[in-house]
């Protein structure tokens, strides 16, 4: 978190997005969370907005369509806590979608989402350098269509938290790292995986602010060797540009409204990848190819094995172990000169899986976006 002093003379306090190192270190030595982030303008540096006719250099307005946060800065309370180690961000959005045709049901359904964020830094609570706690607990209400189209392909990454089409509150994220310096960061806890997938592609804002579709946000063969809640520890590396690469230790079970259950009673899943940043025509891109290996019992999709007993109906065998390898590009096609956050890029992905363990056995999309 830091004061900074733009050219207009506004006064905003910022909590660091990205994963980016202090311009004081190296530029590997240290990375950040990107789970949550948000900036304050000072009350009284704040200029007048053009909404309503109140306001003004000498009375800033600050009704509810001029501030940042609904609740605005809670007199000054939301940055001083910031500024002392705690960051706290909340948002409900709402959701009103159905399927116009084809699907499972031609309906239209009403829900909600409530997520809430906490981050406590280690340092800036006084106590030691580099350590941050991170939380996010998540609500879902009323219903979503994703049971009414087509369930491969989530038609709402964010009413698939905690659980699909069950309206209930549960911590999907209780995740602790320490900076080790040189860029690396050790984690460990129970981690969302959209938030996960969050850290290293910020802009597509877990469903909300992008594509709401699960498979356009990211590769489906992740099925099932990576729930969408788990516990897990492993070792990131952070560059000036964000994620360079890690390796994780991941229990394959999911966890969505628990804790700490039995801890890999179904084996491990290890999860690496490797990230490559470049800037081909002078525009901003990157290649990430990642790979999975779980020694877990899956069901097995190979039907040739399948058979149906009295009284049990159809029962399908287990195999042991599962794969996926996948490759995603992103690359920018145009970048606003004057606000580097105005874009339009080119996200594309393709994946391959254990065919006998997986339903999608090969995977591939590309989509044009635009942000800003």
């Amino acid at each position: 978190a830091q004061t900074v002093h733009t050219p207009s003379g506004e006064e905003t306090f910022v909590v660091v997005k990205s994963l980016t190192t202090p311009d004081a270190e190296p530029a590997s030595s240290a990375a950040q969370s990107d789970l949550v982030s948000t900036s304050y303008v000072s009350e009284e540096a704040k200029p007048c907005c053009t909404c309503c006719q109140h306001g003004g250099p000498a009375s800033p307005c600050n009704c509810i369509w001029c501030r940042k946060e609904l609740t605005g800065d809670w007199w000054g309370r939301r940055t001083c806590l910031a500024e002392h180690g705690i960051v706290y961000k909340a948002s409900i959005t709402q959701f009103y979608q159905g399927v116009t045709s084809g699907g499972n049901e031609q309906v239209f359904r009403y829900g909600d989402k409530i997520d809430q964020y906490f981050i406590f830094d280690s340092e800036k609570l006084g106590l030691w350098k580099g350590g941050k706690l991170i939380m996010h607990g998540e609500s879902q209400l009323g219903q979503s269509s994703i049971a009414d189209a087509p369930a491969l392909a989530p038609v709402n990454s964010a009413m698939l938290f905690p659980l699909p089409g069950d309206p209930v509150t549960s911590i999907t994220t209780f995740q602790f790292e320490q900076e080790l310096g040189h860029g690396y960061v050790a984690t460990l806890g129970k981690f969302n995986f959209v938030d996960l997938w969050q850290t290293l592609y910020p802009e597509f804002g877990s469903g909300l602010d992008g594509f709401m579709n699960t498979s356009v946000i990211a590769p489906l063969n992740v099925v099932p060797t990576l729930p969408i809640v788990f516990n897990g520890a492993g070792l990131l590396k952070a560059g000036e540009r964000g994620i360079e690469g890690g390796v994780m230790a991941i229990d394959s079970k999911t966890t969505a409204t628990q804790i700490a259950p039995r801890l890999f009673d179904n084996g491990v899943t290890i999860f690496g990848f490797a990230r490559k940043f470049t800037d081909f025509g002078g525009l901003p891109g990157s290649h990430l190819f990642g790979a999975t290996y779980a020694t877990g019992e899956f069901t097995s999709l190979d039907r040739a094995g399948w058979h149906l007993f009295p009284g049990q109906g159809l029962v399908a065998p287990r195999k042991t172990g599962s794969w996926l390898a996948a490759y995603v590009l992103d690359q920018k096609l145009w970048v606003d000169p004057c606000n580097e956050k105005r874009s339009i890029g080119l996200w594309g992905m393709t994946g391959f899986s254990d065919p006998e363990t997986s339903p999608y056995a090969a995977t591939m999309n590309a989509s044009i976006q635009a942000f800003g």
